[in-house]
């Protein structure tokens, strides 16, 4: 099990992420070939790794794989939506304040 497939099996999951997301950003129903050029980048680089590495790149790669597995199936979130966020406009109300200076009695300069 090399890179190739852990790259093949992390396009998948970014493919079927998209999809059950149904994010607004989608082309066609798939993801955009900005995340597709990412995953590229990524195994590409660990794919030009001399061979004295392969068990390194392939253990990174699935990594990767791995991680963005654990993000599909969030615990915390089991609808796969995103929480609605609101944001509340703050007023901010500037003082002036008028500093008098006290009373010093008046020096003679000889």
């Amino acid at each position: 099990m090399g890179i190739t497939t852990a790259w093949i099996a992390e396009m998948i999951l970014i493919t079927y992420r998209n999809q059950k997301s149904g994010a607004p950003d989608n082309v066609a129903g798939f993801p955009l070939p900005a995340d597709y050029l990412a995953s590229f980048a990524i195994f590409g680089v660990l794919a030009a790794l001399p061979d004295s590495a392969s068990k390194l790149s392939g253990a990174v790669g699935w990594g990767y794989v791995v991680a963005t597995f654990l993000n599909l199936f969030n615990p915390t979130n089991p609808t796969g939506k995103k929480a609605a966020t609101t944001t509340t406009a703050s007023t901010t109300s500037t003082k002036t304040a008028t500093v008098t200076p006290a009373s010093t009695p008046a020096a003679t300069l000889i």
